[in-house]
């Protein structure tokens, strides 16, 4: 049936997804199971509004209130290795658009979803130290709350498989930091995450978070 079907491809997506291609198709396959959304509802995703004319496995497709096609991806990954701790980040990626991103789509003050669609995940291997902070070995939640002046608030939730960041709960927090935004003049147009030298880095629009990660 077309059921066992999709249940057999997300077992594939799921064993496989090391690349972007196959986080998205992951990503698809979890829209159609788990149904957030369905065709003909009004959503907002990666920060486009619009109705939902077609949910594919790679890509979601929108119609604008202004009568333009949005084609969408599903998802995307980064993946890499610091000091032996492999890391994967699952993401949404949504694009600027010419669109103002922090103070108008993304509120300051407000928990966010760091991406788009599901909530952004961090997979590690082996325990980490962030901010001179223990994180266990896990797959965790992520969420960003930006601010407008000072810090930005990074956290990994002990939650995982959230839709957005409308159920999040600050007491099922695994850990907090604080980290310094940097602002760049170029422009990041799709949002992006990924594994640095000792980082964990997160790029859109113009701003840049740098999460300083070490095993010690």
């Amino acid at each position: 049936t077309s059921f066992v079907a999709i249940l057999g491809a997300a077992g594939l997506a799921i064993g496989l997804a090391l690349s972007g291609t196959l986080s998205n198709f992951a990503g698809g396959v979890m829209i159609l199971l788990f149904k957030p959304f369905k065709i003909g509802d009004y959503v907002n995703m990666q920060g486009e509004h619009g109705t939902v004319k077609e949910i594919l496995i790679f890509n979601t497709i929108l119609a604008t209130l202004d009568n333009k096609v949005v084609i969408l991806a599903n998802g995307a990954v980064a993946n890499g290795t610091i000091d032996k701790v492999d890391i994967e980040i699952n993401y949404g990626a949504p694009s600027v658009r010419g669109r103002a991103v922090w103070g108008n789509m993304e509120k300051y003050g407000k928990v966010w979803r760091a991406g788009a669609n599901d909530n952004t995940t961090v997979s590690f291997s082996k325990k980490v130290m962030i901010d001179g902070k223990e994180l266990p070995a896990g797959k965790y939640g992520f969420f960003i709350i930006p601010n407008e002046k000072g810090d930005w608030v990074a956290i990994f939730s002990k939650t995982n498989d959230q839709w957005g960041s409308y159920d999040y709960k600050q007491s099922e927090d695994a850990l907090r930091v604080n980290v310094t935004p940097v602002f760049k003049k170029e422009i990041q147009e799709q949002l992006k995450y990924s594994v640095g030298k000792n980082t964990i880095d997160f790029a859109w629009e113009y701003a840049n978070l740098s999460i300083p990660i070490s095993t010690k």
